[in-house]
């Protein structure tokens, strides 16, 4: 399984790769600090190596919204899921593509994270 995973504060990036990796081994994890890094991953990895992009929603330079918006409209089918903070009261009513997408608040427990991935990867 290929994930990308987007996150500003380096500190959660580790850790949230840590914990996806306790619970799968095989993982194959791109780390990316800012949306318009990983933009950049998912144009040079191409359209199908990821089977799942796991994004902050707040990020300098491209933000979860633009993100999610761009994979959307020019990467057809991956699912997402994004990881707010609690002042976002519902993430999908921003303007969110509806299909495909899931949020989680932050702060999240570990068995929450792992449980998302599993059902997205079904």
């Amino acid at each position: 399984m290929n994930i990308l995973l987007v996150e500003d504060d380096s500190t959660l990036l580790m850790l949230t790769e840590m914990m996806i990796l306790s619970h799968f081994p095989n993982a194959n994890i791109i780390l990316s600090k800012n949306g318009e890094e990983a933009w950049g991953d998912l144009m040079t990895k191409g359209k199908n190596y990821f089977h799942l992009i796991i994004s902050d929603h707040r990020m300098p330079k491209i933000s979860g919204l633009e993100l999610c918006k761009r994979v959307s409209k020019d990467l057809g089918y991956t699912p997402y899921f994004c990881l707010v903070s609690g002042e976002v009261q519902n993430f999908l009513d921003s303007g969110y593509p509806e299909q495909r997408f899931l949020q989680i608040s932050k702060p999240y427990e570990e068995q929450e994270l792992i449980d998302f991935i599993r059902l997205c990867h079904l």
